[in-house]
């Protein structure tokens, strides 16, 4: 295999790296969605920090991120997420 590998999108690099930093640390979501089994999720969410720690929503799930603040409190962002285990898990707990 190569020492890496370029993902492309329209005649266009979107990301040159090797292939594990290409799996565990995409460029964008086009790269995220395009490498890797299983597929990447996508959930869109917001960022809500209360001053003392710092959690993602998302239609009433709540994960903690354990970063205690963020200066982009209240935008909206995606989560991305690959299940290696092949098993979904109930993160609402």
């Amino acid at each position: 295999m190569a020492t890496k590998v370029a993902v492309m999108k329209g005649g266009h690099v979107q990301q040159l790296a090797e292939p594990r930093t290409i799996y565990e640390r995409p460029a964008d979501m086009f790269v995220a969605g395009f490498i890797g089994s299983p597929a990447m999720n996508f959930i869109t969410g917001r960022l809500i920090a209360d001053g003392t720690a710092t959690r993602f929503e998302s239609e009433g799930v709540v994960i903690h991120t354990g970063a205690s603040e963020a200066s982009n409190s209240g935008f909206f962002t995606r989560m991305l997420s690959r299940n290696k285990a092949g098993r979904t898990q109930d993160c609402r707990k």
